[in-house]
Protein backbone atom coordinates (compact mmCIF):
# COMPACT_ATOMS: atom_id res chain seq x y z
CA UNK A 1 0.00 0.00 0.00
CA UNK A 2 1.40 3.36 -1.03
CA UNK A 3 1.67 6.15 1.55
CA UNK A 4 0.24 9.64 0.91
CA UNK A 5 3.79 11.00 0.55
CA UNK A 6 4.41 8.57 -2.31
CA UNK A 7 1.14 9.28 -4.12
CA UNK A 8 1.11 13.07 -3.61
CA UNK A 9 4.65 14.12 -2.59
CA UNK A 10 3.82 17.84 -2.60
CA UNK A 11 0.81 17.46 -0.26
CA UNK A 12 2.78 17.93 2.97
CA UNK A 13 4.67 21.09 1.88
CA UNK A 14 1.47 22.56 0.40
CA UNK A 15 -0.60 22.08 3.57
CA UNK A 16 2.25 23.31 5.77
CA UNK A 17 2.74 26.32 3.51
CA UNK A 18 -0.93 27.30 3.78
CA UNK A 19 -0.82 26.95 7.56
CA UNK A 20 2.34 29.07 7.84
CA UNK A 21 0.92 31.75 5.53
CA UNK A 22 -2.28 31.97 7.59
CA UNK A 23 -0.27 32.18 10.79
CA UNK A 24 1.88 35.02 9.46
CA UNK A 25 -1.21 36.85 8.22
CA UNK A 26 -3.23 36.68 11.45
CA UNK A 27 -0.65 36.48 14.25
CA UNK A 28 -0.43 39.55 16.48
CA UNK A 29 3.34 39.69 16.32
CA UNK A 30 5.75 41.57 14.04
CA UNK A 31 6.96 39.66 11.01
CA UNK A 32 10.69 39.68 11.78
CA UNK A 33 10.74 37.46 14.92
CA UNK A 34 8.23 35.08 13.34
CA UNK A 35 10.37 34.64 10.23
CA UNK A 36 13.42 34.13 12.44
CA UNK A 37 11.57 31.33 14.26
CA UNK A 38 10.62 29.66 10.96
CA UNK A 39 14.20 29.84 9.68
CA UNK A 40 15.45 28.38 12.95
CA UNK A 41 12.92 25.53 12.66
CA UNK A 42 14.01 24.74 9.10
CA UNK A 43 17.73 24.69 9.99
CA UNK A 44 17.14 22.61 13.11
CA UNK A 45 14.93 20.23 11.13
CA UNK A 46 17.61 19.65 8.51
CA UNK A 47 20.23 18.91 11.19
CA UNK A 48 17.87 16.74 13.24
CA UNK A 49 16.93 14.65 10.21
CA UNK A 50 20.59 14.17 9.37
CA UNK A 51 21.04 12.65 12.83
CA UNK A 52 17.94 10.46 12.47
CA UNK A 53 18.78 9.30 8.95
CA UNK A 54 22.47 8.58 9.46
CA UNK A 55 22.50 7.84 13.19
CA UNK A 56 19.12 6.18 13.62
CA UNK A 57 18.55 4.48 10.25
CA UNK A 58 15.29 6.37 9.76
CA UNK A 59 13.97 6.43 6.18
CA UNK A 60 11.36 8.98 5.12
CA UNK A 61 9.02 8.36 2.21
CA UNK A 62 9.85 10.74 -0.61
CA UNK A 63 13.52 11.06 0.32
CA UNK A 64 15.82 12.20 -2.49
CA UNK A 65 17.98 9.65 -4.27
CA UNK A 66 21.08 10.74 -2.35
CA UNK A 67 19.41 9.71 0.94
CA UNK A 68 21.46 12.35 2.73
CA UNK A 69 18.73 14.81 3.63
CA UNK A 70 15.10 14.47 4.58
CA UNK A 71 12.42 15.27 1.99
CA UNK A 72 10.72 18.65 1.67
CA UNK A 73 7.60 17.56 3.52
CA UNK A 74 9.38 16.77 6.80
CA UNK A 75 11.20 20.14 6.73
CA UNK A 76 7.84 21.82 6.08
CA UNK A 77 6.41 20.01 9.11
CA UNK A 78 9.26 21.26 11.30
CA UNK A 79 8.46 24.81 10.15
CA UNK A 80 4.71 24.37 10.71
CA UNK A 81 5.36 22.94 14.16
CA UNK A 82 7.33 25.98 15.37
CA UNK A 83 4.48 28.57 15.49
CA UNK A 84 2.30 26.23 17.57
CA UNK A 85 4.78 25.88 20.43
CA UNK A 86 3.78 29.03 22.32
CA UNK A 87 0.24 27.68 22.59
CA UNK A 88 0.61 23.92 22.88
CA UNK A 89 3.80 23.84 25.00
CA UNK A 90 3.61 27.12 26.92
CA UNK A 91 3.30 25.10 30.15
CA UNK A 92 6.85 23.79 29.57
CA UNK A 93 8.37 27.28 29.70
CA UNK A 94 11.10 27.39 32.38
CA UNK A 95 10.81 23.60 32.72
CA UNK A 96 13.63 22.43 30.48
CA UNK A 97 14.08 19.02 32.14
CA UNK A 98 10.38 18.23 31.92
CA UNK A 99 10.39 19.47 28.31
CA UNK A 100 13.28 17.16 27.46
CA UNK A 101 11.48 14.20 29.04
CA UNK A 102 8.21 15.03 27.31
CA UNK A 103 9.99 15.54 23.98
CA UNK A 104 11.94 12.30 24.20
CA UNK A 105 8.89 10.18 24.97
CA UNK A 106 6.56 12.09 22.67
CA UNK A 107 9.01 11.96 19.78
CA UNK A 108 9.21 8.16 19.92
CA UNK A 109 5.40 7.90 20.03
CA UNK A 110 4.97 10.37 17.15
CA UNK A 111 7.43 8.56 14.91
CA UNK A 112 5.85 5.22 15.72
CA UNK A 113 2.57 6.70 14.51
CA UNK A 114 4.30 7.86 11.34
CA UNK A 115 5.78 4.39 10.83
CA UNK A 116 2.36 2.77 11.08
CA UNK A 117 0.97 5.30 8.59
CA UNK A 118 3.76 4.38 6.18
CA UNK A 119 5.39 7.81 5.89
CA UNK A 120 8.56 6.79 7.73
CA UNK A 121 10.26 3.45 8.24
CA UNK A 122 12.77 2.13 10.76
CA UNK A 123 13.29 -0.86 13.03
CA UNK A 124 11.28 -0.09 16.18
CA UNK A 125 13.38 -2.57 18.16
CA UNK A 126 16.71 -1.02 17.19
CA UNK A 127 18.30 0.62 20.24
CA UNK A 128 20.32 3.03 18.09
CA UNK A 129 17.13 4.37 16.49
CA UNK A 130 15.41 4.84 19.85
CA UNK A 131 18.42 6.72 21.22
CA UNK A 132 18.50 9.01 18.18
CA UNK A 133 14.78 9.79 18.45
CA UNK A 134 14.94 10.46 22.18
CA UNK A 135 18.02 12.66 21.78
CA UNK A 136 16.64 14.73 18.89
CA UNK A 137 13.23 15.35 20.43
CA UNK A 138 14.57 15.71 23.95
CA UNK A 139 16.59 18.66 22.65
CA UNK A 140 13.96 19.94 20.21
CA UNK A 141 11.06 20.60 22.59
CA UNK A 142 12.83 22.74 25.23
CA UNK A 143 14.80 24.54 22.52
CA UNK A 144 11.71 25.33 20.46
CA UNK A 145 9.87 26.50 23.58
CA UNK A 146 12.71 28.90 24.38
CA UNK A 147 12.93 30.19 20.82
CA UNK A 148 9.17 30.68 20.59
CA UNK A 149 9.25 32.57 23.89
CA UNK A 150 12.00 34.79 22.51
CA UNK A 151 9.87 35.40 19.43
CA UNK A 152 6.94 36.49 21.59
CA UNK A 153 9.10 38.73 23.80
CA UNK A 154 10.85 40.24 20.79
CA UNK A 155 7.48 40.96 19.23
CA UNK A 156 6.14 42.72 22.30
CA UNK A 157 9.39 44.68 22.69
CA UNK A 158 9.22 45.83 19.07
CA UNK A 159 5.59 46.90 19.40
CA UNK A 160 6.27 48.73 22.67
CA UNK A 161 9.20 50.59 21.11
CA UNK A 162 7.09 51.57 18.11
CA UNK A 163 4.37 52.89 20.41
CA UNK A 164 6.87 54.84 22.49
CA UNK A 165 8.50 56.26 19.36
CA UNK A 166 5.13 57.46 18.08
CA UNK A 167 4.22 58.96 21.46
CA UNK A 168 7.38 60.97 22.09
CA UNK A 169 8.59 61.30 18.48
CA UNK A 170 11.77 59.33 19.00
CA UNK A 171 14.00 59.39 15.89
CA UNK A 172 14.42 56.28 13.81
CA UNK A 173 17.77 54.48 14.27
CA UNK A 174 20.49 55.97 12.08
CA UNK A 175 18.86 59.40 11.79
CA UNK A 176 19.95 62.69 13.29
CA UNK A 177 18.28 62.92 16.69
CA UNK A 178 18.72 66.67 16.62
CA UNK A 179 16.76 67.13 13.42
CA UNK A 180 14.60 70.19 13.88
CA UNK A 181 12.02 69.04 11.38
CA UNK A 182 11.42 65.71 13.16
CA UNK A 183 11.34 67.41 16.55
CA UNK A 184 8.79 69.96 15.40
CA UNK A 185 6.60 67.30 13.83
CA UNK A 186 6.62 65.40 17.12
CA UNK A 187 5.58 68.50 19.04
CA UNK A 188 2.86 69.31 16.53
CA UNK A 189 1.48 65.78 16.81
CA UNK A 190 1.34 66.16 20.57
CA UNK A 191 -0.26 69.60 20.17
CA UNK A 192 2.08 71.00 22.80
CA UNK A 193 4.54 73.22 20.96
CA UNK A 194 4.36 75.80 23.76
CA UNK A 195 4.84 73.24 26.52
CA UNK A 196 8.33 72.08 25.59
CA UNK A 197 9.83 73.64 28.69
CA UNK A 198 7.57 71.57 30.93
CA UNK A 199 8.35 68.28 29.20
CA UNK A 200 10.46 65.74 31.12
CA UNK A 201 14.16 65.87 30.41
CA UNK A 202 14.27 62.46 28.68
CA UNK A 203 11.76 63.70 26.05
CA UNK A 204 13.50 67.01 25.47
Amino acid sequence: MLSPMQVIPWLGPAVAGVFIALHLAFARLPLRPQVALLVFAAVFGVLADLVLIHGGDVVYQGMPASDRFGPAWIIALWMAFAPTVNVSFAWLRDRACLGALFGGVGGVIAYEGGRRLGVVSYDPFEIQTAIALVAVWGIAIPLFVQMAHWCEEEGWSTRALDSLRGLVALPEPGTNSGSKGRECRGLECCGRRGERARMPAFIR
